[in-house]
């Protein structure tokens, strides 16, 4: 039995009205059922349940998709796990999805490596007394799995042989020097870094003592990259999904002490830059997600930094600030009360912008410097999608500043572009016809995707949902779920709000509409794009796209007379 067929079998058997229904109060709407969205905090419910199409779908978040995927992000499942738990509900013998760690020679070595620091550190009194002084008890240590990598760095490799395992692989793997045979972490306590699938695939690394580098990581190997993982997300996950929220701080002591002081759903961007990455592993979680990084100007710029990749994200969030020189880990030795507080002080993300970029100026009042802060902040709001909510930036940050919108020809230019919102509007409306048009009618699908191009679109989702139209990945509302298990989460939302939003529409009219649009868009492409150079077959194209142009405005004129 395929993927596919059994999330469909899965569909059939199991009402997803029942199955949410056990987590959201429901109420029925015409067709569907609406409730309050339990991925983000809202008033008036914006999450619809279709039974019709066996879908949900949040119109406040953006997130949706089918009942596999609603209980993966309920309860903080991987979608195997989510799909495994559904199928043994539904009595659906699936053997093959119900998989053990994956044992290949990889992740085998890796996970040997853990058993070997995780048994250095019960014999070792030094790291274990730092971790005493550092106020880890026996279940912190055992919950984040923390291990002590030995100074005599030619113990691992011993091991290793010991075990069968291929020391050049260990290399490769980030575990052994590439240069020498020994350990790459020596004298460090040791953090494991597990992915979303309960494996291991690096270690960070401290040092007991102040000597440098202080923190330590596995370079990039084949199984790991930095940016593209979170510590501690296989513990906090679970917590996230319950809380709907995450905090993200820099470093693993800093994570490992949050958790220590009640806030498991923290989580740390390994020492490095919040990477875009990093955001959307955030975002497929729901979650609002506080930005808690250190207080000295190293974690402010970082803060500021990460502003701009939230917003491309879309990630809803805050920025926590702290004092100088202090960190999260500082914090919550406090206790919880501190973390709490600094949590609801936590500054608007533009807010925060404002404050750094003026607290790099000598005098950030005067009259030009207020307009070269207004300018930086501004080119930051280019990264949000959306444009109602860039547009009520752009004002926020002019009124921070004391500002008027005259007073700044950037603002004054965007707000000229602000003005065409109601077009814009009606656009991203028009593409959501076409989408929707494509998954739900035959003809529509066989006239149009012919003439239709990924760049004629300009919403981001619909262009997405397009170009897996195109591929075949999705055939009249169909979802390939094994493609999107393997490729991006998002699409599920995506495609679940097309199929939610099932409105009837005139197909013939939207036909006619697409033909002449996209006849006029590729003679302005050509014109644009050859502008100097325009070749006898241009010449050629312009021409033919100028006859479909005309055959489309008649086949509108008749339609029109015949519905006179």
């Amino acid at each position: 039995m395929d993927l596919d067929r059994l999330v469909e079998e899965i569909s059939n058997k199991l009402d997803i009205v029942s199955v949410v229904g056990r987590y959201v109060k429901l109420k029925k709407a015409g067709r569907n059922f609406l409730g309050l969205c339990p991925f983000h905090a809202e008033r008036t419910p914006s999450f619809t349940v279709s039974p019709d199409k066996q879908m949900f779908y949040c119109f406040g978040c953006r997130t949706g998709g089918n009942i596999v995927t609603f209980v993966s992000k309920i309860e903080g499942l991987e979608f195997r796990e989510a799909l495994d738990k559904l199928a043994t509900e539904a009595g659906i013998d699936v053997p093959e999805f119900k998989k053990g760690p994956d044992r290949s020679p990889d992740y085998e070595l890796m996970s040997a490596t853990q058993e070997f620091f995780r048994e250095n550190l019960k014999h070792s009194p030094l790291p274990q007394d730092y971790l005493q002084r550092r106020g880890l008890d026996q279940d912190i240590i055992s919950r984040f799995q923390i291990g002590f990598a030995p100074t005599d760095g030619k113990l691992l490799p011993k091991y290793l042989q010991s075990k069968s395992f291929d020391v050049e692989r260990a290399k490769v793997l980030g575990v052994l020097s590439r240069e020498e045979l020994h350990s790459y972490m020596r004298a460090r306590v040791t953090f494991p870094i597990v992915d979303n699938r309960g494996r291991f695939i690096a270690f960070g690394g401290r040092v007991l003592d102040n000597s440098e580098p202080k923190y330590l990581n596995s370079p990039a190997t084949p199984i790991f990259e930095k940016g593209k993982n979170l510590f501690a997300l296989n513990v906090a996950r679970s917590h996230i999904a319950k809380l709907g929220r995450a905090i993200v701080v820099e470093g693993y002591m800093d994570a490992i002490s949050m958790h220590k002081v009640g806030f498991p759903e923290t989580v740390a961007s390994l020492g490095t830059a919040f990477t875009v990455d990093q955001a959307f592993m955030l975002r497929k979680l729901g979650a609002d997600v506080f930005l808690f990084f250190d207080g000295d100007s190293a974690g402010e710029k970082a803060a500021f930094s990460a502003i701009r990749i939230c917003f491309q994200a879309g990630l809803v969030f805050k920025i926590v600030r702290q004092s100088v020189g202090k960190d999260p880990d500082d914090l919550a030795r406090i206790g919880p009360d501190a973390v709490n507080a600094a949590l609801a002080e936590a500054k608007d993300p533009v807010d925060f912008a404002i404050a750094y970029l003026e607290s790099q100026e000598d005098d950030p009042t005067s009259p030009n410097v207020s307009k070269r802060i207004v300018k930086q902040a501004t080119e930051i709001l280019e990264s949000i999608s959306d444009p109602m909510l860039k547009m009520k930036y752009q004002y926020h940050v002019l009124e921070r500043v004391g500002l008027t919108r005259q007073e700044l020809p950037i603002i004054n230019t965007e707000n000229n572009k602000n003005k065409k919102l109601n077009i814009l509007a009606s656009r991203l409306l028009y593409e959501n016809r076409i989408i929707r048009a494509l998954l739900s009618d035959e003809q529509a699908r066989n006239l149009l995707l012919p003439c239709l191009f990924a760049d004629y679109f300009i919403d981001d989702s619909c262009k997405k949902a397009f170009c897996l139209i195109l591929e075949n990945k999705v055939t009249f509302g169909k979802i390939a779920w094994s493609y999107v298990l393997e490729n991006n989460e998002e699409l599920s939302s995506i495609f679940s709000r097309f199929a939610i939003m099932d409105e009837e529409q005139d197909i013939q009219g939207l036909i006619i509409d697409v033909k002449r649009d996209v006849a006029a868009k590729k003679q302005r492409m050509i014109r644009k794009e050859k502008a100097d150079s325009v070749s006898l077959d241009d010449l050629a194209e312009l021409a033919r796209l100028q006859k479909v142009r005309h055959k489309v405005q008649e086949e509108q004129n008749d339609k029109k007379e015949r519905q006179g």
